[in-house]
């Protein structure tokens, strides 16, 4: 018979964690999120827009020639070792502070949310990344007539069918994915509306609303964002 593993890791808390990324809340928010959830002190290193001014160089596992693996932000310093990729930087760290579901099919649950998010996230940094201005205009009314309402009201039904009582989308019980849906939902949400004035819609969905507002209500997490450095996004 195989043996199931347990979400919850042995590994010790690694002693030194440093977080880095730009100087706005963006693909590293959510982790901040599960950091502040888990209790652990960290460093919290950002640098400006051009990837420059590092407070400390960054160190890479062997064998990497660049500064960065893949190149890419948000990274992850564990005890020296360097990782990246937002969501795999944020299973780690569930399975760390036993965040993830109590089990597979909760996992499976949860984590399919974050998949929908970041389908939708993905289409709006397609547009905003675009630099032919008919093309743009042209993703952006997508945007706007039928990718973000499908999307919205799809969570909404979610939501409201979803098996379990309680804030969050496994009940009483908090998740990375709880995170990760309200981080990026408002983040991007806000970033929406220097096109259209209502951004998301999310106001007109309230178990959409209730359930970023339990994330946002939840003790670690909202008293870092009250000591949060203030960002334009």
């Amino acid at each position: 018979m195989g043996h199931r593993p347990d979400d919850k890791s042995s590994d010790p808390i690694p002693s030194n964690i440093r977080l880095t990324y730009f100087n706005y809340r963006g693909r590293a928010e959510v982790i901040r999120y599960v950091l502040a959830v888990g209790g652990v002190q960290y460093d919290d290193i950002r640098v400006d827009s051009e990837g420059e001014q590092m407070v400390y160089p960054l160190k890479v596992p062997q064998g990497c020639e660049t500064n960065l693996p893949f190149s890419q932000f948000p990274t992850l310093e564990i005890d020296g070792e360097v990782f990246c990729q937002t969501k795999a930087i944020c299973r780690y760290l569930a399975t760390l502070f036993d965040l993830h579901g109590e089990t597979a099919k909760d996992r499976l649950y949860s984590e399919m949310v974050v998949e929908c998010v970041d389908d939708l996230v993905n289409d709006v940094i397609k547009m905003r990344r675009t630099k032919n201005d008919k093309q743009r205009n042209e993703l952006l009314e997508d945007l706007v007539s039928t990718i973000v309402p499908r999307a919205i009201s799809s969570f909404d039904c979610f939501i409201k069918n979803k098996p379990h009582d309680g804030p969050y989308l496994l009940g009483e019980r908090i998740t990375w994915a709880d995170m990760y849906f309200a981080a990026f939902l408002v983040n991007v949400g806000g970033y929406m509306k220097r096109f259209v004035a209502e951004g998301f819609g999310i106001e007109n969905y309230p178990r959409i609303a209730n359930l970023i507002s339990a994330v946002e209500n939840h003790p670690a997490i909202a008293d870092w964002i009250r000591r949060r450095p203030v960002t334009a996004r």
